[in-house]
């Protein structure tokens, strides 16, 4: 199995320029941790990590906007992760099939929403 990935961490998330103070104020209620990318044996493409609620209320939903990078590290394509239903200090696994015409190599987590 070929396997490419990119871990990140609450902390380069509240590092962001241009992030809004309700993106910023969403950190602080989830965390997203080991945000993998990884190419299956037969070419299936997939992206895996966590979230955790860190604050005090139930989340019904959390958008995750990902980047997805390619050899050279050059961002090529985005996506987006759609958890549902976090409770007061859970974590919920998530694992999405990456659907990109790019030869994409890499992923990292670049904001969260929590409408």
């Amino acid at each position: 199995m070929v396997k490419y990935f990119w871990m990140i961490g609450l902390s380069v998330f509240i590092a962001l320029s241009g992030c809004s103070d309700k993106t910023v104020d969403d950190l602080r209620r989830v965390s997203v941790e080991d945000v993998e990318y990884q190419l299956l044996p037969g070419g299936a493409r997939i992206l895996t990590g966590g979230v955790s609620n860190i604050s005090e209320a139930q989340l019904p939903i959390v958008q995750i906007q990902i980047s997805l990078f390619d050899e050279y590290n050059r961002r090529v394509d985005q996506m987006m992760i759609v958890v549902r239903d976090i409770e007061v200090g859970a974590s919920v696994r998530f694992r999405e099939a990456v659907r990109s015409d790019f030869d994409v190599r890499g992923a990292r987590a670049r904001s969260v929403l929590i409408p």
